[in-house]
């Protein structure tokens, strides 16, 4: 599947979860953030400018959608795209450990970066601080399973073409042994 594709998929359909599921699944006010799966995806696959631009683009649709200061979510998401990006361009992200780590590390720092502007951003800062400390840790733990399982499917729906380099490390290429051309002195 075109990369371009997948990304607009899983965007339409993370926007769906998040304003039709989401409340639906909620457990205890908890409720997963599905609109961080477009934001991880696009920083691990095309790096760390796309993934802060998705990351500010989900961030403002949710703080648009229901939070009382317009701009803590779209800040806190495009700083995960961001990271997501830089870590990306740091090591090849797509085994599955590597991905739940990715996964459990994302959904902490969206909730962390979140809390702390939100805390800053407001008068009533006890108050606001204890909702959050309540409410971040569950609702990191519960999106960070949300984000791997989503994570993994997607990544085994979008075969990426392996890099030269890669394929010549390997000694094969799709299955087929290299053919290498030698060349003799005479």
């Amino acid at each position: 599947m075109p990369k371009n594709t997948a990304y607009a998929l899983t965007f339409v359909l993370c926007l769906l979860l998040q304003f039709a599921v989401a409340p639906a699944i909620c457990i205890g006010g908890i409720e997963p953030n599905f609109l961080l799966i477009p934001v991880v995806l696009v920083g691990l696959r095309s790096g760390y400018a796309s993934g802060s631009a998705m990351g500010f683009i989900c961030g403002l649709l949710e703080d648009f959608a229901g939070s009382e200061i317009i701009g803590c979510m779209a800040l806190s998401m495009l700083i995960v795209g961001l990271l997501a990006g830089i870590a990306s361009s740091v090591m090849e992200i797509r085994t599955a450990p590597l991905l739940a780590i990715t996964a459990f590390v994302a959904a902490v720092l969206n909730e962390l970066a979140y809390g702390l502007i939100v805390v800053l951003s407001s008068a009533d800062s006890a108050g606001v601080l204890s909702t959050v400390v309540s409410y971040s840790a569950f609702t990191a733990l519960y999106t960070a399973v949300m984000l791997f399982i989503a994570l993994v499917t997607i990544n085994l729906v979008m075969h990426d073409d392996p890099a030269p380099s890669t394929r010549l490390s390997g000694g094969t290429s799709y299955g087929r042994p290299l053919k290498l051309k030698s060349r003799r002195l005479r």
